[in-house]
Protein backbone atom coordinates (compact mmCIF):
# COMPACT_ATOMS: atom_id res chain seq x y z
CA UNK A 1 0.00 0.00 0.00
CA UNK A 2 1.36 3.40 -0.93
CA UNK A 3 1.53 6.32 1.47
CA UNK A 4 -0.69 8.42 -0.80
CA UNK A 5 -4.22 9.16 0.22
CA UNK A 6 -7.04 7.95 -2.05
CA UNK A 7 -8.26 11.57 -2.25
CA UNK A 8 -4.98 12.73 -3.77
CA UNK A 9 -4.97 9.88 -6.28
CA UNK A 10 -8.53 10.74 -7.30
CA UNK A 11 -7.65 14.41 -7.62
CA UNK A 12 -4.72 13.59 -9.88
CA UNK A 13 -6.78 11.34 -12.13
CA UNK A 14 -9.54 13.97 -12.31
CA UNK A 15 -7.00 16.62 -13.26
CA UNK A 16 -5.46 14.37 -15.90
CA UNK A 17 -8.83 13.49 -17.40
CA UNK A 18 -9.99 17.13 -17.40
CA UNK A 19 -6.74 18.05 -19.14
CA UNK A 20 -7.43 15.42 -21.82
CA UNK A 21 -10.99 16.63 -22.25
CA UNK A 22 -10.06 20.30 -22.46
CA UNK A 23 -6.83 20.06 -24.42
CA UNK A 24 -7.03 16.80 -26.40
CA UNK A 25 -9.63 17.84 -28.98
CA UNK A 26 -8.09 21.30 -29.36
CA UNK A 27 -4.66 19.83 -29.94
CA UNK A 28 -5.97 17.30 -32.46
CA UNK A 29 -7.79 20.02 -34.41
CA UNK A 30 -4.73 22.28 -34.28
CA UNK A 31 -2.38 19.56 -35.51
CA UNK A 32 -4.85 18.68 -38.25
CA UNK A 33 -4.83 22.26 -39.50
CA UNK A 34 -1.05 22.49 -39.48
CA UNK A 35 -0.07 19.14 -40.94
CA UNK A 36 -3.05 17.35 -42.46
CA UNK A 37 -5.01 17.78 -45.66
CA UNK A 38 -7.38 14.88 -44.94
CA UNK A 39 -8.26 12.34 -42.23
CA UNK A 40 -8.04 14.80 -39.28
CA UNK A 41 -10.00 12.48 -36.98
CA UNK A 42 -7.58 9.64 -37.76
CA UNK A 43 -10.41 7.30 -38.76
CA UNK A 44 -7.86 5.29 -40.74
CA UNK A 45 -4.06 5.01 -40.73
CA UNK A 46 -2.39 8.12 -42.10
CA UNK A 47 -1.28 8.04 -45.71
CA UNK A 48 1.14 10.36 -47.46
CA UNK A 49 -1.82 11.86 -49.34
CA UNK A 50 -3.28 12.97 -45.95
CA UNK A 51 -0.26 15.16 -45.17
CA UNK A 52 -0.01 18.72 -46.49
CA UNK A 53 2.92 19.26 -48.83
CA UNK A 54 3.44 22.74 -47.32
CA UNK A 55 3.08 23.13 -43.57
CA UNK A 56 1.06 26.17 -42.46
CA UNK A 57 1.52 27.29 -38.88
CA UNK A 58 3.90 26.36 -36.12
CA UNK A 59 3.36 23.57 -33.63
CA UNK A 60 5.54 25.15 -30.93
CA UNK A 61 3.01 27.82 -29.98
CA UNK A 62 -0.09 25.62 -30.21
CA UNK A 63 -0.15 23.75 -26.86
CA UNK A 64 0.58 26.91 -24.88
CA UNK A 65 -2.06 28.95 -26.67
CA UNK A 66 -4.64 26.17 -26.26
CA UNK A 67 -3.82 25.97 -22.54
CA UNK A 68 -4.06 29.74 -22.04
CA UNK A 69 -7.32 30.04 -24.00
CA UNK A 70 -9.09 27.26 -22.10
CA UNK A 71 -8.01 28.43 -18.68
CA UNK A 72 -8.62 32.10 -19.35
CA UNK A 73 -12.16 31.21 -20.39
CA UNK A 74 -12.63 29.46 -17.06
CA UNK A 75 -11.33 32.50 -15.14
CA UNK A 76 -13.45 34.89 -17.21
CA UNK A 77 -16.60 32.88 -16.50
CA UNK A 78 -15.81 32.27 -12.83
CA UNK A 79 -15.15 35.93 -12.01
CA UNK A 80 -17.43 37.46 -14.70
CA UNK A 81 -14.50 39.40 -16.14
CA UNK A 82 -14.53 41.78 -19.07
CA UNK A 83 -11.33 40.71 -20.74
CA UNK A 84 -9.74 40.16 -24.13
CA UNK A 85 -7.23 37.50 -25.06
CA UNK A 86 -4.99 39.08 -27.66
CA UNK A 87 -2.83 36.72 -29.69
CA UNK A 88 -0.57 37.84 -32.47
CA UNK A 89 -1.16 36.77 -36.05
CA UNK A 90 0.72 33.96 -37.68
CA UNK A 91 1.96 30.74 -36.19
CA UNK A 92 -0.61 30.54 -33.40
CA UNK A 93 -3.57 30.74 -35.76
CA UNK A 94 -4.43 27.02 -35.74
CA UNK A 95 -4.81 27.04 -31.94
CA UNK A 96 -7.29 29.91 -32.01
CA UNK A 97 -9.18 28.44 -34.96
CA UNK A 98 -9.52 25.15 -33.04
CA UNK A 99 -10.85 27.01 -30.00
CA UNK A 100 -13.40 29.02 -31.93
CA UNK A 101 -14.46 25.93 -33.90
CA UNK A 102 -15.17 23.98 -30.70
CA UNK A 103 -17.11 26.96 -29.28
CA UNK A 104 -19.21 27.13 -32.44
CA UNK A 105 -18.13 30.63 -33.47
CA UNK A 106 -16.09 29.44 -36.47
CA UNK A 107 -19.11 27.57 -37.86
CA UNK A 108 -21.31 30.66 -37.43
CA UNK A 109 -18.92 32.69 -39.58
CA UNK A 110 -18.09 29.81 -41.97
CA UNK A 111 -21.30 27.70 -42.13
CA UNK A 112 -19.71 25.23 -44.56
CA UNK A 113 -17.44 24.14 -41.67
CA UNK A 114 -20.21 22.57 -39.61
CA UNK A 115 -20.08 21.22 -36.04
CA UNK A 116 -19.92 17.58 -37.10
CA UNK A 117 -17.54 15.06 -38.65
CA UNK A 118 -17.87 16.60 -42.11
CA UNK A 119 -17.05 20.05 -40.71
CA UNK A 120 -14.05 18.83 -38.77
CA UNK A 121 -12.79 17.28 -42.00
CA UNK A 122 -13.22 20.64 -43.78
CA UNK A 123 -11.54 22.62 -40.99
CA UNK A 124 -7.92 21.85 -41.99
CA UNK A 125 -8.73 23.05 -45.52
CA UNK A 126 -10.50 26.27 -44.52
Amino acid sequence: MSGRSPHRQHKRSTTASSHSVCCGPRTLLSVGQIYLYDNPLLKRPLALSDVKPLVVGHWGTTPGQNFIYVHLNRVIKKYDLDMFYVAGPGHGGPALVAQTYLEGTWSEVYPNVSQDEAGSTRLPRS
